[in-house]
C-alpha cells in the first residue's frame, strides 16, 4: 500500500511540475535579422599534393591555417 501511495504521489508533482510550466508565456522575443549585402567570389591561389593517402585507412586530418602558415599533417602506414 505504501508503494501505491508513493507512485502517486510521484506522479502528482511530475502531472503538477509539467502544467506549471505549461501556462509560461513566450517572454523572450528574437530581434529580427539584418539584412547582409556582401558577396565574394572564391579562387584557388595555390595547390599542391600532400602524399597518397593512407588506402582503405579513415583519417580525418585536415589542413589547419594559424600564423600566417598553412600546417598538413599525414598518417604513415607501416
Amino acid at each position: 500500500m505504501k508503494k501505491l501511495l508513493n507512485k502517486v504521489l510521484v506522479s502528482a508533482m511530475a502531472i503538477g511540475v509539467l502544467a506549471g510550466c505549461a501556462g509560461e508565456e513566450d517572454t523572450i522575443i528574437m530581434a529580427p535579422l539584418p539584412v547582409v549585402q556582401s558577396e565574394f567570389t572564391s579562387g584557388e591561389s595555390w595547390s599542391t599534393s600532400i602524399g597518397d593517402g593512407v588506402g582503405h585507412f579513415f583519417s580525418n586530418l585536415s589542413p589547419e591555417y594559424a600564423y600566417g602558415k598553412v600546417f598538413i599533417a599525414s598518417v604513415k602506414v607501416l
